[in-house]
């Protein structure tokens, strides 16, 4: 009896270590299953990135250079005349009993000498602009008919020269130069020597103006109406 209840205790254990070792296997090979049937992960492929070109720009087109038109035969014979320009002649301006001197520096150098004009002397020989001191007065002469004429001629500036008869206007007395005027020895008059106006004495009456004109560098008197 002992042997039976022994058997059957030992059968009972073993079915007990082989459920347990069946739900074991159980367990196992359904873990392997479901590890089995689930998809294999994709992989991920990274695709390479490319850059886009740069965008070149289109060459710019060249302008072309059209070749001039070549000059026609008739063009090219025909000489081109310079234009002449007519001469000019230089304006006379008409003398008055009180004429205005010609300007030094306005007097063209080609002026031609008019036929009456007389030389302007000092010292024996023609005077000359470049030795007229501006704001000297001097006693000088020019020829006549019948030997010389006097005058008493002052630079009063660059551009004005005046020249006087030195002949008192009150009786003829002679006149002179005395410092900065012209002064009369018969009565005592005085007159301005750049202007010939009278200053003082018993004439108020101007000197005889004479007209003085630059033609070469040389002063000339020129003739008036009233000579």
């Amino acid at each position: 009896m002992e042997n039976n209840s022994h058997d059957s205790h030992f059968k009972g254990r073993r079915n007990l270590l082989a459920i347990i070792g069946a739900m074991v296997a159980a367990a196992f090979f359904g873990e392997s299953a479901k590890g089995a049937q689930k998809p294999p992960a994709k992989k991920v492929v990274k695709k390479p990135v490319t850059k886009a070109p740069a965008k070149k720009s289109p060459p710019k087109p060249v302008a072309k250079s059209t070749p001039s038109a070549a000059p026609s035969p008739s063009a090219s014979r025909a000489p081109t005349s310079a234009p002449t320009s007519a001469p000019t002649s230089a304006p006379t301006s008409s003398t008055s009993a009180s004429p205005s001197p010609v300007s030094p520096s306005t007097t063209p150098s080609a002026l031609q000498t008019p036929e009456d004009a007389r030389e302007v002397i000092y010292e024996g020989k023609a005077l000359k602009l470049k030795d007229f001191v501006v704001g000297s007065t001097l006693n000088a002469k020019y020829a006549i008919d019948r030997g010389f004429q006097q005058i008493i001629i002052t630079r009063v500036n660059a551009f004005e020269i005046n020249a006087f008869i030195p002949v008192c206007p009150h009786l003829g007395g002679d006149v002179s130069i005395d410092g900065n005027i012209l002064y009369c020895s018969r009565h005592g008059a005085k007159f301005n020597r750049s202007s010939g106006t009278a200053i003082s004495g018993p004439t108020s009456a101007p000197l005889q103006q004479q007209v003085i004109q630059v033609i070469d560098g040389v002063l000339y008197r020129i003739p008036s109406e009233n000579d």
